[in-house]
C-alpha cells in the first residue's frame, strides 16, 4: 500500500471513529442537553483541523486560501449537521395528556436514555434477552448490566415479569415481562398478560410513576401493539399518579399518541 494511500485510509478511520464514538456517547446518554452541542464543537473543531493537516504541505504551499479553507469548512458544516440531528434526537415531546381519575396519563416523544419514572414495564424474550427494537435502545442505555440480570433470571415462562434496577437510566426499577419466545411471534393475549403483570408488580414495589416505552412487536401490528399495551397499564391506573407512554422513534409517535386516546376514549366516564 503505498504512503498516500494509507494516509487516506487512516484519515477516513479517523474521521469515522470520531463521529461514531462522539454518537455513541449520545445515544448512551453520557452526554445529554446542551452538553451535545458543546461537546458537538469540540468534535467539529478536532475534525477541521485534521481535515486541514491532512493536506500535504507541499499542496498547501502551492494551493489558493479557497482551497485551503474548503476541506476543513465542509467538514465543519459535517459536523454541524451531525450535532443538530444528536440533539434534535435528544429532545424530550409531551405529545399528549389525559386526565384519568387522579391519575395522570401522558404520551411523550423520549429517546431511551432520557425516559424517567419510578418504574419503567418493558417486554422480553422468554430467555430474557434484550433483543426488540424497543428493549435493545432501553437497553443500550441502561448498560449490559441490565439484561445481564434479566438473563441470570431466565428461562421465563410467557407472562412472568422480573425486576432490575435500572442501570444508567433514571428510573428505580425495570420490570421485564416475558411476552413471547426468541424468534417467535408474539400473541396479543401474552402481550396483554405480560403487561398487565408487569403493571401489577411495579405497583405492588410502591412505585407511583411508571414509564411504558411502546413500540412495535413481532407478529402484531403497531396500532393494535400499543392499543393493548396502553389498555393492559391503564387497568392499574388508579394505583399510579403518573403513568407516561414513550415513543422512542417519532415516526411511530402519532400512532402511539392515537392508539393510548383509544384506549383511555374506552374507560367509562364513571370510570374515569
Amino acid at each position: 500500500m503505498s504512503p498516500l494511500l494509507t494516509s487516506q485510509v487512516a484519515y477516513i478511520l479517523f474521521i469515522l471513529c470520531l463521529f461514531l464514538f462522539y454518537g455513541s456517547l449520545v445515544r448512551r446518554g453520557f452526554i445529554a442537553g446542551r452538553a451535545i452541542i458543546g461537546v458537538g464543537v469540540i468534535v467539529g473543531i478536532v475534525a477541521a483541523t485534521v481535515s486541514f493537516f491532512h493536506i500535504p504541505i507541499e499542496t498547501r504551499r502551492q494551493s489558493p486560501l479557497l482551497f485551503l479553507v474548503l476541506p476543513p469548512a465542509m467538514m465543519a458544516l459535517c459536523a454541524a449537521v451531525c450535532v443538530w440531528l444528536a440533539y434534535r434526537a435528544q429532545t424530550v415531546l409531551e405529545l399528549a395528556t389525559f386526565s384519568v381519575g387522579d391519575t395522570r396519563v401522558g404520551v411523550r416523544y423520549a429517546p431511551a436514555a432520557r425516559i424517567e419514572a419510578d418504574a419503567l414495564l418493558l417486554t422480553t424474550t422468554t430467555v430474557g434477552r434484550m433483543l426488540s427494537s424497543v428493549s435493545a435502545a432501553v437497553g443500550i442505555a441502561a448498560g449490559s448490566q441490565v439484561e445481564k440480570a434479566v438473563v441470570a433470571q431466565a428461562p421465563l415462562g410467557i407472562g412472568k415479569v422480573v425486576a432490575t434496577g435500572g442501570g444508567r437510566l433514571a428510573v428505580d426499577q425495570v420490570f421485564h415481562a416475558a411476552v413471547h419466545e426468541p424468534q417467535r411471534p408474539v400473541t396479543e393475549a401474552a402481550l396483554r398478560r405480560g403487561m398487565e403483570n408487569a403493571a401489577q408488580q411495579a405497583r405492588k414495589a410502591g412505585a407511583e410513576t411508571i414509564a411504558v416505552p411502546v413500540g412495535s412487536v413481532r407478529g402484531i401490528p403497531l396500532p393494535r401493539a400499543a392499543e393493548i399495551v396502553a389498555e393492559a397499564v391503564l387497568k392499574q391506573r388508579r394505583a399510579f399518579l403518573d403513568i407516561t407512554f414513550v415513543a422512542l422513534d417519532m415516526r411511530s409517535a402519532p400512532v402511539i399518541r392515537e392508539a393510548v386516546e383509544r384506549a383511555v376514549n374506552a374507560l367509562t366516564p364513571a370510570v374515569r
